[in-house]
């Protein structure tokens, strides 16, 4: 099965040298990457870039490292020491019924980057977001998986848990709705699955820009 990488959403995609390509994302910023294998204009107008490359130039980085015996890989920008958490339990995606486990899934992602965060973070700075997904795939049916589909409710936790402020309890959000209009770079991958499910889980890299 291919595994693609979804970076994000841009308004052009120029060459600058035989398969080095040049990314201007929604706000203006610009990434260089090595060798991408689609690109392809959605419904708005946009250009969705979708790669297998590790290799990326810029002011934003793929990185590989280790968390809890999980290999992985993560943006990040330059100058930036990321949060990095690993989150257990079921993955639950963008259109499930049962809104009592959606809810309990997306306080959880809330309450660990609480945790990990430094204070409030601050939501008019560039971020790049990771997510690796270890899936337990008979806890699912055993159905393959669109891991696109478990990126919104994983996405609007993180942003809770960054931008929510100091007296906030997670389990009193009743709306995810905090400003993520900066999550400019976007990285998930599949790992490879879990044999139990209590191995099943995500780890979340959040990097800022610094500058």
């Amino acid at each position: 099965m291919t595994e693609w990488t979804l970076f994000g959403f841009a308004k052009s995609v120029s060459v600058i040298k035989p398969s080095l390509f040049e990314i201007i994302d929604l706000n203006s910023s610009k990434v260089s990457i090595l060798s991408p294998d689609f690109i392809t204009n959605n419904n708005t107008n946009q250009i969705k870039f979708l790669s297998k490359t590790k290799h990326i130039f810029g002011m934003v980085n793929l990185k590989t490292g280790e968390l809890v015996h999980n290999e992985i890989s993560y943006l990040n920008f330059d100058g930036d020491e990321p949060i990095m958490t690993l989150i257990r339990g079921r993955i639950v995606n963008s259109v499930d019924e049962n809104k009592e486990r959606a809810k309990a899934w997306k306080e959880k992602i809330t309450r660990e980057i609480i945790k990990k965060r430094d204070g409030v973070q601050n939501n008019e700075k560039q971020h790049a977001i990771s997510v690796s997904m270890k899936f337990h795939l008979k806890t699912h049916g055993g159905r393959k998986l669109d891991a696109e589909n478990f990126l919104k409710p994983i996405l609007d936790a993180v942003a809770a848990g960054l931008f929510a402020s100091e007296d906030t309890n997670p389990s009193e959000i009743t709306r995810y709705d905090f400003d993520d209009s900066n999550f400019d770079n976007v990285y998930f991958e599949k790992l490879t699955p879990a044999e139990r499910f209590e191995g099943e889980c995500v780890i979340i890299t959040i990097s800022q820009k610094t500058t």
